[in-house]
């Protein structure tokens, strides 16, 4: 089976684009550090812990969907046509679980489309009184939704952790629930939720793929675990600091059998698996690095060992005619010349996750060694009419490309379903 990508929907204009991979003066930092130490040159995380993600529109993806019966169902309800529906839904091809679904859906009371919702209404369904919309109300509302359109989401419930929920304004609530299977987090795994006017309209998940079948039982004890992790740093020396008590995690990754390099190239629904894992966080005086040790609870094998400290902010940055390439500017709604400086959103970098892309504005976190791109992102991919984009810097990340690449920006989907519940909505 070809390796499963998004569908592309052509954006406006064409981007012609001179790449420079340059520092960044929005947040002082520490400089990069070089891999001097020991330490530094045993830092490595197996392949199979960077996981691609892609968001596929639903109408694509829907005839080849496990759970298409429900998504059926969901339409018909909706007064839509599976054949072409007009839903706005997209969709994980690794689990077929619902990264984003946009809708006006009546949850709490407000003044939203179509909401008629009172707290008699709230009361009711929870059995129990309801005198105000606070957290409490807002999550059990959201949990509710999700146990009711499980099998649309494409989620496991019990797999629902305790869910975090923040009052934005009068009118807007976000949600983020983890995943959890036994009692155990599922790392960046989540269900988040939007809800505005009392409208739930964004709801979707990231990273997430349904636990199964999964030893919770951990063989190696926390002891067994650091023990591995420092005979992995070449002992424990006398100036270590644990800064952070080995933990039980269960981290997702990407079977290699269904990967076609870093794409995902499997079936619907297969491409998550999972591994119970401890990590523990120290320091070896007197260097800053903060390593984050990574042991399988049940083999003993260390699969990541990385320093979790951030060192310097650097950008991605290019020219670009954003509108036409006629060479004059008449005014700024017809220019047709190259602006220089232009931030590379979402881009990636070639480094390793959480660094994997940048920001919204073409930011991201430096830690030392080359950079590379593609110009792929998480949301808008490259196609170019002269071959493949590819940019890599030398050890310090400043280059410039020498040369202009004539590309149109593609849509790979929108972005995930909300960011986290900790402000307003933003692209940063």
């Amino acid at each position: 089976m070809a390796p499963s990508r998004p569908s592309s929907v052509p954006l406006r204009g064409i981007a012609v684009i001179s790449l420079v991979i340059a520092t960044a003066a929005v947040l002082p930092a520490a400089q990069p550090k070089e891999p001097g130490t020991e330490l530094d040159h045993k830092a490595f995380f197996k392949p199979e812990l960077s996981i691609s993600t892609s968001h596929a529109p639903l109408g694509v993806v829907l005839m080849r969907l496990p759970n298409r019966g429900a998504w059926e169902g969901f339409l018909a309800q909706q007064g839509d046509d599976a054949r072409h529906p007009r839903v706005q839904a997209w969709l994980d091809p690794r689990s077929g679980a619902a990264t984003n679904v946009m809708g006006a859906f009546p949850l709490i009371p407000g003044r939203g489309v179509g909401n008629q919702v009172t707290l008699r209404d709230l009361a009711a369904r929870f059995g129990r009184p309801v005198s105000s919309v606070d957290e409490p109300v807002v999550a059990e509302t959201v949990r509710r939704f999700a146990q009711s359109q499980r099998l649309v989401l494409a989620i496991d419930v019990k797999q629902l952790g305790a869910a975090r929920t923040t009052k934005v304004n009068e009118d807007l609530w976000q949600v983020s629930i983890p995943q959890a299977y036994a009692g155990i987090p599922v790392r960046d795994a989540r269900l988040v939720a939007t809800i505005n006017h009392g409208n739930l309209v964004v709801v979707g998940t990231e990273v997430w793929g349904n636990v199964r079948g999964l030893d919770a039982t951990p063989t190696l004890r926390a002891a067994d675990a650091l023990q591995a992790g420092f005979t992995y740093a070449d002992g424990r020396a006398a100036s270590d600091v644990l800064l952070r008590e080995p933990a039980l995690e269960i981290v997702p990754v990407a079977p290699p059998e269904m990967q076609d390099g870093a794409a995902y190239a499997g079936s619907v629904g297969a491409g998550y698996g999972h591994r119970l894992v401890w990590t523990f966080v120290f320091q070896r005086l007197p260097e800053e690095a903060r390593w984050e040790v990574i042991v399988d609870a049940h083999s003993g094998e260390v699969i990541a060992f990385q320093d979790l400290n951030r060192y310097e902010n650097q950008q991605i940055k290019g020219g670009v005619y954003p509108l036409t390439s006629t060479g004059i500017c008449p005014n700024p709604g017809q220019c047709g010349t190259m602006q220089s400086g232009w931030p590379m959103p979402f881009a990636d970098t070639g480094l390793a996750f959480p660094n994997d892309f940048t920001n919204g504005a073409g930011i991201f976190n430096w830690t030392g060694g080359p950079v590379s791109t593609t110009l792929t992102g998480r949301y808008v991919d490259i196609a170019d009419g002269c071959g493949l984009v590819n940019e890599t810097s030398p050890p310090a990340p400043s280059i410039s490309a020498g040369s202009t690449i004539s590309t149109t920006a593609r849509a790979r989907g929108p972005p995930r379903a909300t960011p986290p519940p900790a402000g307003p909505p933003s692209t940063g």
